[in-house]
């Protein structure tokens, strides 16, 4: 394990060839967990790939870590039911983007991979990092992966116009049992970014909160599918 300038610790798969440029696949965990908790998906990832996972740097509990503060609000109504919603602190998230970003490039620069090839995707709040990465920086990414994630209201109005996004590739994961991300807000996100001009790629299976199997297997394909289209 290693610690970048960016004060972010590390783990890196290298790809079979470290002379050349690589591809490179930057991995971001979920709330209350670390840089190891996706590393071992990195093994089915293509051999032509650089892999790194990254730890988010704010503290919850021993080992556990998360990218951006969030809080949870409870609304009333009527009968005394309450619907639970967690609201993003969106200058937490903003520097929590600034950092990465720096990060990503600094990662890029040390391991001499291909600057024009970066896929950044995540689990839950690391796959909504992915997404603001890409959806705020879209020049910066060739595409984004996303498991148990969705759009956050608050990065929207940052979104640049259509013409830089336009059929850039995004893949999105998700459960139909998922107890955070509904079906409709799964439904919602997809309709988004296909309204934004992306070419959206979904996988869907009855699973939980969770990067199931299934979806992994079909970002993989995903991911290769972009090496052969370049």
């Amino acid at each position: 394990m290693a610690q970048s300038t960016f004060d972010l610790q590390y783990l890196v798969r290298p790809p079979k060839d470290p002379a050349n440029p690589a591809p490179v696949l930057f991995l971001f965990h979920g709330f209350a967990s670390n840089e190891r908790n996706l590393h071992p998906l990195s093994k089915h990832v293509p051999e032509e790939w650089l892999v790194i996972t990254a730890r988010g740097t704010i503290k919850v509990a021993p080992n556990q870590y998360k990218w951006f503060e969030v809080e949870r609000i409870d609304d009333w109504f009527e009968g005394g039911r309450t619907d639970p919603r967690m609201v993003v602190d969106v200058e937490s998230e903003r520097a929590a983007r600034h950092q990465v970003s720096g990060f990503i490039v600094e990662m890029v620069r040390a391991h001499n991979a291909d600057p024009n090839q970066i896929v950044v995707a995540g689990f839950s709040q690391g796959a909504a990092l992915s997404l603001n990465l890409f959806l705020t920086s879209p020049s910066n990414y060739l595409a984004s992966g996303a498991f148990g994630g969705r759009i956050m209201d608050g990065i929207k109005q940052q979104i640049p116009g259509h013409d830089a996004l336009q059929a850039k590739p995004v893949f999105l994961g998700f459960g139909n049992q998922d107890p955070f991300i509904s079906v409709e807000q799964a439904v919602a996100t997809q309709s988004y970014l296909e309204n934004l001009g992306l070419c959206v790629a979904v996988s869907k299976d009855d699973v939980g909160h969770t990067a199931s199997g299934p979806q992994w297997i079909d970002f993989i394909r995903f991911i290769e599918a972009l090496r052969t289209a370049q």
